[in-house]
Order: structure tokens, then sequence, then C-alpha cells
């Protein structure tokens, strides 16, 4: 997990147990909604991440195994 995601992590918990979780209509709605946008920027973040990562390891199998996804006969 990045920092990013860790501290939107910590960020949501902060904002839970300070009331947002009971009363959300008191909430600072600006903090919620950067709050928000954040945590869609951490995810996104960390997909990109992972499908990086997808490929690279297709590409190391390739390599490793060039005959693996040739079709049969």
């Amino acid at each position: 997990m990045s920092e990013a995601s860790r501290t939107v992590e910590m960020r949501i918990t902060d904002y839970l147990c300070s009331g947002g979780l009971f009363n959300p209509e008191l909430a600072n709605h600006d903090a919620v909604r950067d709050l928000l946008i954040d945590a869609r920027d951490a995810l996104t973040a960390e997909r990109e991440r992972a499908d990086a990562l997808a490929e690279q390891l297709i590409r190391v199998r390739q390599q490793m195994f060039p005959d693996h996804d040739a079709p049969k006969e």
C-alpha cells in the first residue's frame, strides 16, 4: 500500500471516529469532498500500479516461457 493510500485511510478513520459515522449532516462538507477526491486519486494510483505490475509479469512470463501461449497443433 502506498503512503498516499495510508494517509487517505487514516483520514477516513479520523473522520468516522470524530462523528462522521453518526452525524454526517454536521460534517465539514469541503473536507469530505477533498477526502473523497484524494481517496479516488489514491485508488486510481493503486490500480495503475497493479496494472503495470501485471503487464510486467506477463512480459517476464513470455520471456521465460516463449512457447507457453503458442497455439497447440
